[in-house]
C-alpha cells in the first residue's frame, strides 16, 4: 500500500492505494518531492477532465526503487518527463517524442503526488545526486519554459513574454539566460503596435491573442506556449495579412533543463514556496491557488 493524493468529485483526497504492478521496461520511483502547478489545480477542480480516483501530479524528483530490464540502478536520483508515448503509433517508431496519442502523467495515468509511482523507463532521466531537491522538482516547468528556444527566435531582436504567472517569469528568465537581451515581460495589453519582433503568450484568450498579434511587427513570430483546455479564437486574416509566423512549442530538452538548473544558469530558488506533507494536500492546493508567484511542493 502507498499514500496518494487523488482527484475526487469534491476536490482532492489523501488515500491509501494498492502498490502498482511493475513490468519489464518500467521503473518504480520513490517520490522525494513533487511540485504543484496550475494544471494540477484545474484538474482538481474538474476544469481539466480527469478520471475519478486519479493520482494527480507530474513534476517530481525521486529515487529508483526497481527497474527490471533497465540500466537504471536502485537509488539513482531521477526526474520524469510526464509526456508518455503510446509506443503503438507510426510516429513512435520514428521518434516517441512525436507520439500521436501521448498520455500525460497525473492526468491520463496515476502521477507524482504519492509515495511512489511506476512509469516507462524511457521517460525517466537521472539528475545529479547533489542537486537541490526543489530545483530537481522544477525540471519539467523549466523544460516547458525552455521550449521557446526551439522557436527559431533571433538574438538581438526585440521580444515580449506576456503574462503575470510563474511560467511567464520562468520563460523570460530562460530567454535572458540564453542571450536574448532585448526581451521584456509585461502583463499589460497596452502594447506598442508593431513594436516587437517576437511575442510569447502564456495566458491564452481572444483578447490577449488580438493584442499580441497587433504588437508584432510585420513578419514577426508569435510563440504559442500555453495549453488551454478549450479552443481559443485567433484572427487568422490579420496574421496572414502581416505574414506572422505562429510557432507552437511544448517542451525543450529535459537534459538541458537539468543542466541549467543544477548550474544555476536558470534561477528558480526565489520562485520556490512552502513544502507541505501529503496529508496537508488540501491546504497545499489552497495555498497554490492564492500564491501564483511561487511554487508549492508536496513531500511524501
Amino acid at each position: 500500500m502507498f499514500r496518494a493524493v487523488v482527484r475526487r468529485q469534491r476536490g482532492v483526497s489523501v488515500e491509501r492505494l494498492a502498490s502498482p504492478h511493475i513490468r519489464a521496461g518500467e521503473v518504480r520511483v520513490q517520490v522525494l518531492l513533487a511540485g504543484l502547478c496550475r494544471t494540477d489545480l484545474l484538474a482538481a477542480e474538474g476544469r481539466i477532465p480527469v478520471a475519478d480516483g486519479r493520482v494527480l501530479g507530474h513534476e517530481l524528483v525521486g529515487e529508483v526503487i526497481e527497474a527490471p530490464g533497465s540500466d537504471l540502478r536502485p537509488g539513482t536520483r531521477v526526474t520524469v518527463n510526464p509526456i508518455l508515448p503510446c509506443m503503438r503509433c507510426r510516429m513512435c517508431n520514428v521518434d516517441p517524442r512525436r507520439c500521436l496519442e501521448p498520455r500525460t502523467l497525473g492526468i491520463d495515468v496515476n502521477g507524482a503526488f504519492a509515495d511512489q509511482l511506476v512509469v516507462p523507463a524511457q521517460v525517466v532521466l537521472p539528475v545529479p545526486r547533489n542537486m537541490d531537491l526543489r530545483r530537481a522538482a522544477f525540471v519539467e516547468p523549466a523544460a516547458a519554459s525552455m521550449a521557446v528556444l526551439k522557436a527559431g527566435l533571433r538574438r538581438g531582436t526585440r521580444g515580449l513574454v506576456y503574462g503575470q504567472g510563474r511560467i511567464a517569469e520562468l520563460t523570460h528568465r530562460a530567454l535572458r539566460a540564453e542571450g536574448f537581451e532585448g526581451v521584456m515581460r509585461s502583463h499589460s495589453l497596452e502594447l506598442e503596435r508593431g513594436g516587437y519582433d517576437f511575442v510569447v503568450e502564456t495566458e491564452p484568450s481572444p483578447k490577449v491573442f488580438s493584442a499580441l498579434l497587433k504588437a508584432l511587427a510585420p513578419g514577426g513570430v508569435m510563440v504559442l506556449k500555453s495549453r488551454p483546455s478549450e479552443p481559443v479564437a485567433l484572427d487568422v486574416a490579420y496574421a496572414v495579412q502581416n505574414e506572422i509566423t505562429l510557432r507552437a512549442v511544448r517542451h525543450g530538452s529535459f537534459e538541458d533543463a537539468i543542466g541549467a538548473l543544477h548550474a544555476g544558469r536558470l534561477r528558480v530558488d526565489d520562485l520556490c514556496g512552502p513544502t507541505f506533507p501529503l496529508e496537508q494536500a488540501e491546504e497545499a492546493f489552497e495555498r497554490a491557488w492564492d500564491h501564483e508567484e511561487s511554487k508549492v511542493f508536496l513531500k511524501p
